[in-house]
């Protein structure tokens, strides 16, 4: 993914409250940016963009989540 503009990491986690939401950890990887409302056991229908009161993007306007997968590979020998 490619942005326009710059957002400091919030958490590189196993969590995705769309895909698996309450599941902690989730099957899969994630770094999040944006607003401080995403939370891990929130359900899907919550607009965390609404309940945010900051970001960590450069926009500080826009509450927007943002977030990549995290790509991982786990050699044979460890």
């Amino acid at each position: 993914a490619n942005t326009n503009f710059s957002c400091a990491s919030l958490i590189v986690d196993r969590t995705d409250p769309l895909a698996e939401p309450s599941a902690k950890p989730s099957a899969h990887l994630h770094q999040i940016m944006g607003d401080n409302a995403l939370n891990a056991t929130m359900h899907p229908s919550t607009n965390p963009g609404k309940l945010s009161t900051c970001t960590s993007c450069t926009m500080t306007d826009d509450f927007t989540n943002y977030w990549t997968a995290i790509i991982c590979f786990q050699a044979r020998n460890g």
